[in-house]
């Protein structure tokens, strides 16, 4: 199972702060480091046909000589610079905040030796903000060395780490650092910031970087990232033929990408996403309790989603010992699992009535909010609060279930275009 692991999470923890700790293997967090801001972050994982393409972005507030970062993958990944403005983009289409970007600086390549035998650097180069280096290792102690020879610093449980990732058949190490030649960058920082830490300073985001290997399924590696950091959130975005997604996290879009939604997100056009679902959450995560991986999940009929109905999945599906946490917001979707055979109007009785109930109030359209009809005391009859559930129901779904048939407003009919929209 190890060989699946898709390592995506380091970009939540990339903001030190005057803490002269710089070493994570995809986000080990030593014990006392200090991380600043805390819910920056960004990632758009984009999955098909077996191969993984990771855009990400982190916000760094701090000294860079304190960013180092090293991480695995389970084949041969390339990196390079991802589309400049994509997370401003998937921001502006999905709610309502747009970030400013940084300037992106040009890619300069070239391949180095490594100085101990059982390290073997693949290539170095510098993508955007970062310095990357790819290489391989076959004994952990040597790897150890190699990048403690150039500044990365880590304690005894990043160490144990390590050794579990060399161990691994195949894997590959991608060892970033902030390129320390640049100007500081500072993003509305007072001027008494300059005075906290030694320089070059940054307050921002840095430029996203794209990585891409090939792996069974897209994962978040939470248990590499078990430390006493405090709870924090990250914005995840999937793209891919089926709709990837966590469980019982707060979802905020989830929709099918057209010609309108690639107007507003042009960088994603390099990842030929038009017919693909593009789903955004709002990730909480808990790094004290991040003892397994995070495998993600896939459907190929999803509920589209818009930022002002967010909403969780399936609560009951979430593995706690992830550090991943269930979503605060949103209305709770569970997936019906029984069949509708016939028409229901006011008057009709039977277990089909429940069932149709249940499904309302799951979805959020509530029957009652007390009583009989409340949730989990649904009833065999379909009264009016039925049918103005059923109403609202209908005109959230118009698209799917109204204009097919011709109707712009729900009409509290249970008939055969809502009941096969359920159904399927």
């Amino acid at each position: 199972m190890f060989k699946k692991i898709l390592l995506v999470s380091v970009v939540m923890y990339l903001a030190s702060f005057s803490v002269a700790y710089g070493f994570c293997t995809w986000g080990i967090v030593p014990q006392n480091r200090v991380f600043e801001p805390l819910n920056a972050t960004e990632v758009l994982i984009h999955y098909d046909d077996g191969q993984q393409t990771l855009v990400l972005r982190p916000e760094f507030r701090g000294n860079a000589h304190d960013l180092a970062i090293v991480y695995p993958t389970p084949s041969r990944p390339s990196v390079t610079e991802a589309p400049i403005r994509i997370f401003e983009e998937l921001n502006d289409a999905t709610n309502p905040f747009i970030p400013q970007p940084l300037p992106l600086d040009d890619l300069v390549f070239s391949v180095a030796e490594a100085k101990v035998e059982s390290v073997t650097v693949i290539e170095e180069k510098q993508v955007g903000d970062f310095d990357v280096a790819i290489l391989t290792a076959t004994d952990s102690d040597d790897l150890i060395d190699w990048l403690q020879e150039r500044n990365y610093e880590f304690d005894d449980a990043d160490v144990d780490k390590v050794d579990y990732y060399v161990a691994q058949e195949g894997f590959y190490f991608i060892a970033l650092k902030i390129t320390l030649g640049q100007a500081p960058v500072l993003k509305g920082a007072p001027v008494e910031e300059l005075t906290k830490t030694a320089p070059p300073l940054f307050f921002g985001e840095l430029s996203p970087l794209e990585i891409s290997f090939k792996t069974d399924t897209p994962q978040l590696p939470m248990r590499t990232l078990k430390s006493t950091m405090p709870a924090m959130t990250f914005d995840l975005y999937t793209l891919g033929s089926d709709a990837w997604y966590i469980p019982s996290v707060d979802t905020v879009y989830a929709d099918i990408v057209d010609k309108e939604f690639l107007s507003e997100v042009p960088s994603l056009a390099k990842y030929a996403p038009q017919g693909k679902w593009i789903v955004r959450q709002e990730v909480i995560f808990e790094p004290k309790n991040s003892d397994q991986d995070v495998y993600l999940i896939k459907k190929d009929a999803f509920m589209p989603i818009d930022p002002q109905n967010q909403k969780r999945f399936s609560p009951g599906d979430l593995n706690t010992s992830t550090g991943i946490l269930p979503g605060t917001r949103g209305r709770i979707v569970g997936e019906s699992t029984y069949a509708f055979t016939r028409s229901l109007t006011i008057g009709s009785r039977g277990e089909d009535v429940r069932q149709l109930q249940q499904v309302l109030n799951e979805y959020g359209f509530t029957v009652s909010a007390t009583g009989a009809g409340s949730a989990g005391n649904e009833t065999t009859y379909f009264g009016n609060r039925t049918k103005q559930a059923l109403v609202l129901f209908q005109n959230f779904y118009r698209a799917e279930v109204l204009t097919p048939v011709g109707l712009t407003s729900g009409t509290g009919y249970f008939g055969p275009s809502t009941r096969t929209f359920l159904n399927n």
